[in-house]
């Protein structure tokens, strides 16, 4: 993928990924912990998380037209490396409690 596409690429998808994860954060806590309070820190580290899932795209770049295999297994490794960001930091700064299933999922 072109330089250019794949910017064009990540500057659309930092805002569905932040987005996402502020949903997903706002649902965890009404489930899990109603009494959660989110301070300007964590507004930053949503940002954050975003601007970093966001620069796993970075798997895509290519000089050359990628072929349906590439893209494929590109795209294999990508989903993995979001969502062991997102979870690393989730984890790390105590949004949710890694031994829990069903707040990691």
């Amino acid at each position: 993928m072109p330089v250019r596409d794949l910017l064009k690429v990540m500057f659309q998808s930092f805002f569905v990924i932040v987005t996402g994860v502020t949903l997903a954060m706002y649902l965890s806590c009404l489930i899990f912990y109603p009494e959660a309070v989110f301070s300007p820190v964590d507004i930053g580290g949503i940002l954050l998380v975003g601007l970093l899932s966001d620069a796993t795209f970075l798997v895509f770049c290519s000089r050359k037209e990628l072929g349906k295999k590439k893209m494929l297994l590109r795209f294999c490794i990508h989903i993995p490396l979001v969502v062991a960001v997102v979870l690393w930091f989730a984890w790390r700064w105590n949004w949710i409690n890694i031994h829990r299933a069903a707040e990691v999922a």
